[in-house]
């Protein structure tokens, strides 16, 4: 799912998912891609984890890159 938000430089966000692999053990990951507010990329922020078959939610803590 790709969902825009509005954020200010230097403040803290969290980024959560709930996820399971249906089909065994596999990887998943949680990420942002940050865009300036032209819409043009910067960088990504990117965290993986263990899925497993059960549902599990996995977050991950970031600060919003300065311009």
């Amino acid at each position: 799912m790709i969902l825009l938000v509005s954020v200010r430089p230097g403040v803290k966000y969290q980024n959560s998912v709930v996820a399971r692999c249906f089909q065994g053990p596999s990887m998943g990951r949680v990420q942002i891609n940050w865009l300036d507010k032209d819409g043009k990329f910067i960088n990504a922020s990117i965290k993986t984890f263990d899925c497993s078959h059960d549902w599990t939610e996995y977050s991950m803590i970031v600060i919003a890159p300065q311009e």
